[in-house]
């Protein structure tokens, strides 16, 4: 609902739409008429000056929402949102209102966290880096809480290196190489845009698989299935 409010003692005639606001009164735009609106330049005027409020249909606007309301579509419910199949992207939703909705419901269940992992001294080829002081994540690694996806890592060290750590799962009997990343004469590198799917219980290890390197830290960055 788009409604013009007349906030002065006199009636305001918006010449561009050819329609007369009477004092200390309101006109709803029928909604034929919003692209008629969306047009007007002489209605910015009166906005401006706050001569004219523009009400949702909830609440009066400021000038500056007021001009933004009056130029677009009356509500996000209104605006199509592609969805599957029409676009891939895993969406339900078919309006943009429900789309925002529907990913901040899916963000607040998909929790972020990080680990981190590392070693106070120099580490050379077959050291496995420690989630624990003084734990080798060989002996004790990290174990995966809950089914989540590995989404990130990152790596520094003290001194400019080449050096090449591989992320590893443990499975009791062999390790999987899930990942790895490297120096090559820096201090520090990421990995992004990672998809590696983990199922809780899973035990994760990190080990210098070439180079060395003094007082490596490493974070792996996961997200909650």
């Amino acid at each position: 609902m788009k409604i013009i409010k007349n906030t002065t003692a006199s009636p305001i005639f918006i010449a561009d739409t050819a329609v007369t606001i009477a004092a200390n009164s309101s006109y709803t735009i029928p909604a034929q008429d919003y692209l008629l609106w969306s047009a007007s330049e002489n209605i910015v005027t009166y906005i401006n000056a706050g001569s004219i409020v523009i009400n949702d249909g909830i609440r009066d606007l400021t000038s500056s929402y007021g001009r933004y309301y009056i130029s677009h579509p009356e509500f996000a419910f209104n605006i199509r949102f592609l969805n599957d199949p029409d676009r891939v992207n895993g969406f339900t939703s078919r309006s943009v209102q429900e789309a925002i909705e529907e990913s901040k419901s899916t963000a607040e269940g998909k929790a972020r966290y990080a680990v981190s992992c590392g070693f106070d001294g120099n580490s050379a080829v077959g050291r496995y880096l420690e989630f624990n002081s003084n734990v080798d994540s060989n002996v004790t690694g990290f174990i995966v809480p809950r089914a989540s996806i590995l989404r990130e890592v990152s790596l520094g060290v003290s001194a400019n290196s080449t050096v090449t750590f591989q992320i590893l799962k443990w499975n009791g009997t062999t390790e999987t190489l899930l990942t790895s990343i490297s120096l090559a004469g820096t201090r520090k590198n990421t990995l992004t845009g990672l998809n590696i799917s983990l199922a809780a219980l899973d035990e994760i290890r990190v080990k210098d698989s070439s180079g060395s390197c003094a007082r490596p830290i490493s974070y792996q960055f996961y997200q909650v299935v």
